[in-house]
């Protein structure tokens, strides 16, 4: 697995793949009674059905084995870009490869399981059912990257650091196209009041100076991923550490400050400096979904308030002695960001909810398949006179 160092394989992920291998290197396939090798490798990019796999002897193409298809209970369970895998594989990898992680279409491959996932960055779908969607896996960092403009909303970025402490990753917030004003300072000061104790990059990815400001925070070796909105600069950012145009980049609109979607689907590559980055594509919308004890990360100042309230069940909404509506009358905390924190919460709950539904719905739909084959086998028993 040597070759898979440069995609960010550590000891610990190391000993996890060959622990998932002894189990499945010996097994056979039943159609053809023939040994089928199974070897390791990093979902680097996923587009509809089919994935790209970076293995020890180069890329190759593969799709969810039967087998595991059955055990996805949720988005949650599939393989996702920046998952640890193991494939089944059914031909040899052709080759010529390329650097950048061109697939070989000829190779057919199954994934056949998913090793333990260190970090998995998730956000709500859009739409009414607002099931999880993966964005990316196993990332050290998630570089949250905003611009100077219309798209600068502190409120935007508290969604995307509560997701980021969820997902076990360090949130780090990028400020981009610091080139177009000289009055950052204010700007700075607001994001930073918004995700307090973030380390901030202001930044401009046309500048020489760009990406070397951003390389300090990033570590050969590590796994970082790129998420905002349109029209940010993730993709040119995503260039400059490259060094070279490996993404296509388009001008937001003049009218309103929008960005296209240029980037329409998430990758991984492997920098010259020995950085993995993953870019995403622009996300206007951001559902929180679980945050789970996140919100005490992103919200230290609320939750420090909140615990100076009367009463432990206080919603913080005019109820008697409350410390955060206090502080809001007195100006220490503005009141956009109670609400913000608020609604948070509320969002994170029901997501929660929604997720346990989904969880008894999928035992529900397991357990239907049970009995109704235990019902048929006792049919076919009476037909046949055989006791059970």
């Amino acid at each position: 697995m040597s070759e898979l160092n440069r995609y960010g394989l550590t000891a610990e992920q190391r000993a996890e793949l060959d622990q998932i291998l002894e189990t499945l290197t010996y097994a056979t396939d039943v159609a053809t009674d023939r040994a089928m090798p199974c070897v390791a490798g990093r979902v680097i990019r996923n587009q509809r059905e089919r994935l790209s796999i970076a293995g020890a002897n180069g890329i190759f193409s593969a799709t969810v084995s039967g087998r595991l298809r059955h055990r996805i209970a949720s988005p949650l369970d599939a393989p996702a870009v920046g998952d640890w895998v193991i494939c089944r594989r059914q031909t040899a990898l052709d080759g010529g490869a390329s650097s950048r992680g061109e697939a070989d279409e000829i190779d057919d491959a199954q994934v056949e399981a998913i090793a333990p996932r260190h970090s998995l960055f998730v956000r709500r779908s859009a739409g009414r059912t607002g099931e999880p969607q993966v964005i990316a896996a196993n990332v050290d960092r998630v570089l949250i990257v905003t611009a100077v403009g219309n798209e600068l909303n502190p409120r935007r970025i508290e969604r995307y650091v509560t997701a980021a402490w969820a997902s076990g990753a360090e949130p780090l917030i990028v400020l981009n196209k610091c080139d177009r004003t000289e009055g950052v300072a204010p700007l700075i000061a607001e994001l930073r009041s918004a995700a307090p104790g973030v380390p901030l990059v202001a930044t401009s990815a046309l500048s020489e100076a760009g990406p070397v400001e951003l390389e300090a925070w990033l570590d050969a070796g590590s796994t970082v991923a790129f998420v905002g909105s349109s029209g940010v600069g993730k993709s040119t950012l995503v260039n400059r550490l490259l060094k070279e145009a490996a993404l296509r980049t388009h001008a937001v609109r003049e009218g309103d400050d929008k960005g296209r979607h240029t980037t329409t689907h998430r990758e991984l590559f492997v920098c010259p400096s020995g950085l993995i980055v993953i870019d995403t594509p622009g996300m206007r919308e951001f559902g929180l979904y679980d945050a789970g004890d996140a919100l005490e990360l992103t919200f230290p100042d609320v939750v420090a308030l909140i615990a100076g309230c009367r009463f432990r069940n206080c919603r913080h909404r005019g109820e008697p002695d409350c410390a955060v509506d206090e502080a809001v009358r007195r100006g220490v905390l503005p009141r956009e960001r109670v609400q913000s924190y608020l609604r948070l919460v509320a969002e994170s709950a029901d997501g929660d909810e929604r997720s346990r539904d989904a969880a008894n719905r999928e035992k529900h739909r397991q357990w239907k398949s049970v009995t109704k084959g235990m019902r048929k086998r006792q049919r076919l028993h009476e037909k046949l006179g055989l006791k059970h």
